[in-house]
């Protein structure tokens, strides 16, 4: 099965319950069917980066999604 890439609102989403919320890692990662390193990733790279730093080239934004599901 190929790896499932997230888009960049539900790591924005979960990104911010950690900060926020102060929700623990691991309880967002088992919400989010995660491994907590995953998350851990996500919450060091907004912290180093902001928004920018959850993006890479596989992640894809809601937007874009209803976009290919139009096509």
């Amino acid at each position: 099965m190929a790896k499932q890439h997230n888009t960049v609102e539900t790591k924005l989403k979960a990104v911010r319950r950690v900060l926020e919320d102060l929700t623990p890692v691991a309880i967002v990662a088992k919400d989010l069917d995660l491994h907590r390193d995953t998350v851990n990733r996500w919450v060091n790279a907004y912290k180093k980066n902001g928004e920018k730093g959850l993006i890479n080239p596989k992640s894809i934004t809601i937007l874009q999604l209803k976009n290919k599901m139009k096509r």
